[in-house]
């Protein structure tokens, strides 16, 4: 579990297709890092299965590169990758819930400045908009945002400079693929309503998470 505040930006350091290999170099993250420790890679919730010196590998199973940009072609090799720990019990919840399991990929089709604040609109798969809703919660590439509006077939959301400092969206341009991960509570929600609806036991179920 993590919360979309990110701590570091890493470096790719290698990635093979052949045996799912990551390689990232990092710093600061490693102050307290071990062999099967869970981290957000670009918001996909990987696990450390070895460690040198500044140079930390993960797996990248075949099921999570289908459904992610961790594949030849989609990742260049000076890649900069957001680097979240997970949470621990006695942290502040900063950002939002994030499990770390991303629905997929969006794409960045307008970047916009106004003012001191960046608007990043991503156009999303059909299946996926169900669970957008406006000043709701989105992970983009692990980073925890609010949506600031709900279009057609995309949404938008406001970048604070604190966030574009402090993450990797300062590095994406239009085109560019991110992992999205929506709202756990939205799609718990939407789960419990399509399998049953909004009634008796379901009702006491959605309630007890707010």
């Amino acid at each position: 579990m993590f919360t979309g505040i990110i701590e570091e930006i890493g470096a790719l350091h290698s990635f093979s297709n052949n045996d799912g290999k990551l390689k990232i170099v990092c710093n600061k993250i490693l102050d307290d890092i071990k062999i099967g420790d869970s981290v957000a890679v670009n918001g996909v919730c990987l696990t450390v299965v070895s460690i040198n010196n500044n140079i930390l590998t993960f797996h990248v199973s075949k099921t999570t590169s289908d459904i992610s940009n961790f594949k030849i072609g989609r990742i260049s090799n000076n890649a900069k990758l957001n680097l979240e720990r997970a949470l621990r019990l006695d942290s502040r919840l900063g950002g939002h819930i994030v499990q770390g399991h991303i629905d997929g990929i969006a794409k960045i089709i307008r970047i916009d400045k106004r003012a001191e604040d960046h608007f990043f609109e991503f156009f999303i798969t059909e299946d996926l908009r169900k669970f957008i809703i406006p000043k709701g919660s989105v992970a983009i590439d692990g980073i925890s945002l609010t949506i600031s509006a709900v279009l057609s077939a995309s949404f938008e959301v406001t970048v604070i400079p604190q966030t574009l400092k402090e993450t990797n969206l300062k590095e994406r341009r239009i085109g560019d693929y991110v992992h999205i991960e929506t709202d756990f509570f939205v799609k718990y929600v939407s789960h419990v309503i399509s399998n049953g609806g909004y009634y008796d036991k379901n009702k006491e179920v959605i309630r007890s998470f707010f």
